[in-house]
């Protein structure tokens, strides 16, 4: 019987209790192919589309679908389908809080096709349209890997074996009614909160990585934050930053050991030389003003003003001001004064 704490079951079965997203339906299926597809896709240069309510024809069905996401957090789908064969119809839906904006404009294109499915609608000429190219073109696909793309994909077959479907995009917020319309239904989808459990939709790949990760971020956070050693480095770098990070690894080799130096403290400057027993005086050799750190010679050190006022678009005064840097541009400053590179005296 495994009794360690950290072992790997443990470690599971505490991430399962704190993450039940885990175990909630899943949207990724293995793939799935479906050849040919029976429908077309349009997607035509913003100035050649024209959108219009009314359908020219008996035998035409026009439909409109949005998928919106608000910042509460909830997102919703909304449908517009102007016919004369169905009349007009229109309707919104909540999606709960774990649906992404794809899912949504997906789970509209869904509903359409199956609304025309269940009122036995054949030999019309559809065209169902949406601002999210990213649907047409997963759904153009015969390769899936999401359950909600597959299922929206066999609809649209289905119906289009009877009918001349064109899924087709139109730009939004571009005053074409027709998509200003399902815009504000499903916006008021989105502010409606469910009353039922969730998910609502099975729960895409992207959110489950993005929930982790949030939650990563926010442990390393609090635990770099409670923490009483690295000084200098905790100032400087006070909270993580993917952009910041990304800009730190992609410096040269000497570049990064440069600024790793100047972020951690722990460089040849004479203040830390000096508290390592290095050098007599903690004192600036270039200017013999004030103690020689970091925040001294990016931000204070006047005998590199030309070189600061190329490199270091802010007034560098404390070691947080460091933090508001881009990296590049220190990496350059340093590189320039060539100050890292000397042996302290």
């Amino acid at each position: 019987m495994i009794t360690n704490k950290t072992s790997h079951r443990i470690i599971c079965e505490k991430a399962l209790r704190r993450y039940p997203e885990i175990l909630m339906p899943q949207d990724k299926i293995p793939t799935k192919i479906h050849f040919p597809q029976k429908f077309t896709t349009v997607i035509e240069e913003r100035t050649a589309i024209k959108g219009s309510l009314t359908a020219q024809r008996t035998n035409t069905i026009t439909c409109w679908t949005d998928g919106s996401k608000l910042d509460t957090g909830y997102s919703g789908s909304g449908v517009l389908i102007n016919s004369q064969t169905l009349g007009d119809i229109s309707w919104y839906t909540s999606l709960g809080k774990y649906t992404t904006v794809f899912q949504a404009e997906i789970h509209a294109i869904l509903t359409c096709a199956n609304y025309v499915a269940h009122n036995n609608i054949t030999h019309h000429n559809i065209t169902i349209n949406t601002d999210s190219q990213a649907s047409i073109k997963a759904l153009a696909q015969y390769k899936q890997t999401s359950k909600m793309v597959r299922q929206c994909n066999l609809a649209i077959n289905n119906i289009a074996s009877n009918n001349l479907v064109t899924l087709k995009w139109v730009p939004g917020h571009s005053n074409i009614e027709g998509n200003e319309k399902a815009d504000t239904l499903a916006k008021r989808g989105s502010s409606i909160i469910p009353t039922g459990p969730e998910p609502i939709l099975p729960i895409a790949n992207c959110t489950i990585k993005s929930i982790l990760n949030n939650q990563a971020k926010k442990d390393h956070n609090k635990k770099w934050t409670s923490r009483t050693d690295c000084r200098q480095a905790r100032e400087t770098m006070p909270l993580t930053c993917a952009k910041r990070t990304r800009m730190i690894l992609s410096l040269r080799r000497q570049e990064l050991k440069n600024v790793t130096a100047i972020l951690s403290g722990h460089c040849n400057l004479n203040k830390h030389m000096f508290i390592t027993k290095m050098s007599n005086t903690p004192v600036c050799p270039k200017c013999n003003l004030e103690e020689e750190t970091p925040t001294h010679h990016l931000g204070v050190c006047p005998i590199y003003q030309r070189l600061r006022q190329k490199y270091i678009p802010l007034p560098i005064n404390v070691p947080y001001d460091i933090s508001k840097c881009p990296i590049k541009n220190i990496a350059q400053f340093l590189t320039n004064t060539s100050r890292l590179k000397e042996i302290s005296t």
